[in-house]
């Protein structure tokens, strides 16, 4: 998943800000790469050429994308521009040149994945990691709230003020934290009763315990349904052989299964799962 990668590449800061339009429609390539439609391929210099209508489920249109092409190329260099100004808060810009980019509508297809990419992009300026990659979740959780800030930024009466609409991200990014902390704290639960558990198993050895706490912990914090057994080692502090001759020992007694050969994937046992306080299935 291309989009995956790239919020992956977040958590490492390999990512870099955009510096020009172009900037911007290679990250785009990058966040549809394989799955975007031969008719909804950018064909113009860097964005489309045409216009492009923003439909509603009751059929209105609720937004036209800005068109000519070198209006689209123009706005989004003053977006660009705007980005880099540090009179303004971080947080702030991150917001605004959200709905710039959305607003201006540069693709056919694709703009919101990739404007929330963006916007995921300019947080990590401003926000811990762990918020910004949970915001995702908190706006398809909450696609209503999300609307209405263009709605509310796009009105005529509102001659594009942006107060309510950053009042109205930000308190998606609020949400995001809380979700973020309870997640945590019932997280660190589970990790307390774990640790005693595997504590506990005095039929397994001190290092096949070892890896049975990292396949543990592995489970919990991440969204893999399987690890490899060079993340496992790598978790674990040990070496790739040493990995494997445990690994024998946790399935020999039930606790870890082996998932795949080529390569080499592990997940811990429904029993594991229920005596280790992790969910089944």
């Amino acid at each position: 998943m291309p989009t995956a990668a790239l919020y992956i590449g977040l958590t490492d800061q390999t990512q870099q800000f955009p510096a020009k339009p172009a900037d911007i429609r290679a990250i785009y390539d990058r966040v549809v790469a394989g799955e975007l439609d031969e008719s909804k391929q950018p064909d113009g210099e860097l964005f489309r050429k045409v216009g492009v209508d923003i439909i509603a489920s009751s059929q209105k249109t609720v937004h036209q994308g800005v068109i000519p092409e070198s209006a689209i190329i123009e706005m989004l260099s003053k977006m660009i521009t705007m980005t880099e100004n540090e009179n303004i808060p971080a947080i702030y810009r991150a917001i605004i040149s959200h709905f710039v980019f959305e607003y201006v509508h540069p693709f056919y297809d694709g703009n919101g994945r990739t404007g929330r990419y963006l916007l995921a992009l300019y947080l990590t300026e401003s926000l811990s990691l762990p918020t910004v990659l949970s915001l995702s979740r908190t706006i398809a959780e909450n696609k209503a709230k999300y609307y209405r800030t263009f709605q509310e930024l796009e009105a005529t009466l509102n001659h594009a003020e942006a107060t309510l609409p950053i009042i109205g991200m930000m308190e998606l990014i609020r949400s995001a934290q809380d979700y973020l902390m309870d997640d945590l704290e019932t997280k660190q639960s589970i990790l307390f009763g774990l640790n005693e558990y595997i504590e506990g198993l005095g039929s397994l050895s001190p290092g096949a315990k070892n890896l049975l706490h990292s396949a543990s912990q592995l489970e919990l914090f991440t969204s893999f349904e399987s690890e490899s057994i060079h993340e496992l080692a790598r978790h674990a502090k040990i070496s790739l052989l040493t990995a494997r001759k445990y690994s024998k020992e946790l399935d020999a007694a039930g606790l870890l299964s082996e998932k795949s050969r080529r390569p080499l994937l592990f997940a811990l046992t429904d029993k594991a799962r229920t005596s280790l306080g992790l969910s089944v299935g």
